[in-house]
């Protein structure tokens, strides 16, 4: 596919690569569908996904589920002039809560986990009084 051979190719660090091209198969797949059976349709749309993940990523872009989703988003912006302004908003607010939701849910997740920590040294205390962190 063109739009592999466009992601391997770009200037870019190794680390960089790697996750673009990770991102870029992951967003496929996910969309790849949406693009009919005529091979020029799914040709032209995988290289409109590639010119999207090449237009958010930097030098030090590593995370894979950002770039999926900074991709998918650049690349549902370039059919937003189909839709109405409105629409356009609605589409960015829904991309910022989502991201905003996955987020949160990391917080929540390390808090946890650091209360579990702590609880555990507690435990593990034979004074009962919370050990040196």
């Amino acid at each position: 596919m063109k739009a592999r051979r466009l992601i391997d190719g770009a200037a870019l660090g190794p680390a960089t690569l790697k996750a673009m091209g990770e991102a870029f198969d992951q967003a496929w797949a996910q969309i790849a569908g949406n693009f009919g059976d005529s091979p020029l349709e799914i040709e032209s749309a995988g290289l409109r996904l590639a010119e999207a993940m090449l237009s958010i990523t930097t030098e030090d872009s590593t995370d894979v589920a950002v770039l999926k989703a900074g991709a998918l988003q650049a690349m549902a912006m370039d059919y937003a002039p189909a839709f109405s302004p409105q629409s356009k908003t609605k589409l960015r607010l829904h991309t910022a809560s989502v991201s905003a939701f996955h987020l949160t849910r990391r917080a929540h997740r390390a808090g946890h986990h650091l209360q579990h920590r702590l609880s555990r040294r507690q435990s593990l205390s034979p004074s009962g009084t919370v050990a040196d962190v």
